[in-house]
């Protein structure tokens, strides 16, 4: 069975250029025109923030799997960035090259009571001549301890021992930023 991926092109390593491998795979136009609207194409010179190029990707991997291609999943684009390690998972909002890099500083998300919930955040301010956002600070990056540690759901009171590791998967990483996302994408976040 063909498959269908969005896949880098070389470039520069700032991830902006993909294609999909939908017409090569013989999946139809509708498809193969989903894949490239994903990919940041369809005319206009739009450039896509990285947040937008992984939900666009998401949105046509459901429209691959509708058409009855793939199939096992498998070929879904990763939710970490190519620059995680074992230890960090990491997560682009933004593209780091729009913002001044002497501002640039990392931040631990707390929970309630102040405690951290293993997610770290690279912030950056925009130059004041920015189109996109003049001088306001943004989430360039999400990183995730992969090791972090939380009780178990059935631990009762730290009584078991027994933790899980909501990070130690991407599906994990994934979830907290579809829940989270709104208020990562502001202008200027509260944190």
């Amino acid at each position: 069975s063909a498959s269908a991926a969005l896949v880098p092109l070389g470039g520069d390593g700032g991830g902006d250029e993909t294609h999909s491998s939908a017409s090569k795979t013989g999946i139809g136009t509708a498809a193969a025109a989903a894949a490239a609207a994903a990919a940041g194409g369809g005319g206009g010179g739009v450039s896509l923030e990285p947040w937008e190029r992984f939900q666009r990707s998401r949105e046509v991997e459901g429209v691959i799997l509708d058409v009855g291609v793939g199939g096992t999943g498998s070929s879904r684009v990763p939710f970490f960035d190519l620059s995680s390690t074992a230890e960090k998972g990491r997560f682009r909002v933004h593209d780091a090259r729009g913002f001044d890099p002497s501002s640039m500083r990392r931040v631990a998300v707390k929970k309630e009571q102040e405690r951290p919930c293993g997610v770290a955040l690279l912030l950056g301010r925009r130059p004041d001549d920015d189109k996109v956002a003049p001088g306001a600070e943004q989430v360039i990056t999400v990183m995730f301890d992969r090791s972090f540690r939380v009780p178990s759901d059935d631990d009762d009171e730290g009584g078991s021992g027994r933790y899980e590791l909501p990070f130690a998967s991407q599906a994990g990483a994934e979830a907290w930023w579809h829940r989270n996302k709104s208020w990562l994408l502001e202008s200027n976040p509260v944190l």
